[in-house]
């Protein structure tokens, strides 16, 4: 029902991208208090922006994005 309410990924329409959502995401993890089925606790999420918000939780906050040329 979210994916059809909501078929773009939320995370990535505030950052100014347009992804199609593959998945639903607590907003509030269940085991912090977060409602299991509460529309209000739920967001479409790309599995990409999945990735990257564990990569920020890993590393505090902040995502590097470095260039590497391969010779």
């Amino acid at each position: 029902k979210k994916l059809e309410l909501n078929p773009e990924c939320e995370q990535c329409l505030r950052e100014d991208r347009i992804t199609r959502a593959t998945m639903v995401d607590h907003i509030v993890p269940i085991k912090k208090g977060g409602g299991v089925f509460s529309m209000s606790n739920l967001q479409s999420r790309a599995g990409t922006a999945t990735a990257e918000n564990q990569l920020r939780k890993a590393v505090g906050g902040k995502i590097f994005k470095k260039v590497y040329r391969i010779q």
